[in-house]
């Protein structure tokens, strides 16, 4: 089961750590995937300390599961940065489009889908509620 994310829910979603989402321009119907997953890393300033990164990759291939290819990171749970290892162009249309969607996740402008599954633990979402914000209700803290 896919179901759209609610606005208020979208930027918990994407960084629950495990999520899947799929971006629809409602002016073009053109969509992208992209896997957004959490990972701690040492912190830059050699203070010992963690940090949680999130890893963006993009869908771009037939195979849902394992054909993403890494787009770039976002930090501190707000800034995305395209990476420079990237093997997709900043230029691209679907670099762009997650650049544009990450700076207006709430926009009305686009839809944001979930796969069914919690963007935390994977788990088949099955209430209205936890479908609607793509948690479930122990991973949204309810």
């Amino acid at each position: 089961m896919t179901a759209p994310i609610a606005p208020e829910s979208r930027k918990a979603y994407a960084l629950a750590g495990k999520a899947t989402l799929t971006i629809v321009s409602r002016k073009s119907s053109t969509r992208f995937t992209f896997k957004i997953v959490a990972k701690d890393v040492p912190a830059r300033d050699g203070s010992g300390e963690t940090q949680t990164l999130h890893f963006v990759s993009l869908l771009n291939g037939s195979d849902n599961e394992g054909d993403y290819t890494f787009l770039g990171t976002i930090f501190n749970e707000g800034d995305y940065k395209h990476g420079l290892s990237s093997r997709v162009a900043p230029t691209a249309v679907s670099a762009r489009a997650f650049a544009w969607t990450w700076a207006h996740l709430q926009s009305e402008e686009i839809e944001v889908w979930h796969s069914g599954t919690c963007g935390r633990c994977g788990r088949k979402l099955t209430t209205p509620e936890s479908i609607e914000r793509g948690l479930g209700e122990k991973c949204a803290g309810m």
